[in-house]
């Protein structure tokens, strides 16, 4: 069952939230605020000082990154070889170099600027976070006018996406995909149910945590 608390700034929303957490922690019940990731010290902070010293035999503020790692450590999947980020810049540099020839906008000499290699692992995490594909962007590509601005765009950032990719998950994993392997953990196992999880201070979610959501409510 999902329950959505509604009402204007100020009308109690958040204390009702914490009344129905302090109940859950009374009688033991296992239970999450996910929050986000930004805001998860300062909640933490102040639930503590609102609920009972047991509280945290049962309940936990996390985000969505942490509440991956807390399925992973129950179930399996935690990963201890992440790239950092100069690694994850270094492997987009060498999947831009060896696709020069075959990319629609090229660099002078064929040697990638840094700028636009930055730009490009700032583009791969916003595509893990709204599960967009290579295949993906090579069928919107070509659904687009031939020698298109847009096209080829599309086009390049499917041939680098794929090789960047491949490259990184050579010897790495990428935290930009926890998410998407978290949803996949609860479409599997029941890890989490029967647990009570409420979220709060949200003002919209990515594609990745959509479905860790629908995943959440099934169980």
């Amino acid at each position: 069952m999902i329950r959505v608390l509604t009402g204007d700034f100020g009308s109690g929303k958040t204390a009702e939230l914490v009344r129905l957490v302090a109940q859950d922690v009374q009688v033991g019940h296992p239970t999450f605020l996910i929050v986000p990731e930004q805001q998860t010290v300062s909640v933490e902070r102040d639930m503590a000082d609102m609920l009972p010293p047991s509280a945290p035999l049962c309940f936990e503020v996390a985000n969505f990154s942490r509440l991956a790692n807390t399925v992973f450590r129950r179930v399996g999947g935690l990963s201890y070889r992440y790239a950092t980020a100069g690694t994850r810049t270094l492997i987009m540099w060498r999947a831009m170099s060896a696709l020069q020839p075959f990319l629609h906008e090229k660099n002078k000499n064929g040697i990638p600027e840094l700028g636009r290699v930055r730009k490009m692992t700032l583009a791969m995490r916003e595509l893990a976070m709204f599960e967009l594909t290579p295949a993906q962007l090579s069928h919107t590509a070509a659904s687009l006018p031939e020698g298109s601005h847009l096209r080829e765009k599309l086009e390049d950032l499917a041939l680098i996406s794929d090789l960047y990719r491949n490259m990184l998950h050579e010897r790495y994993d990428d935290a930009t995909d926890d998410l998407s392997r978290l949803a996949d953990l609860l479409e599997e196992t029941d890890v989490l149910a029967g647990t009570h999880i409420y979220l709060d201070g949200f003002v919209s979610y990515t594609e990745q945590q959509y479905r860790v959501l629908r995943m959440l409510a099934r169980s």
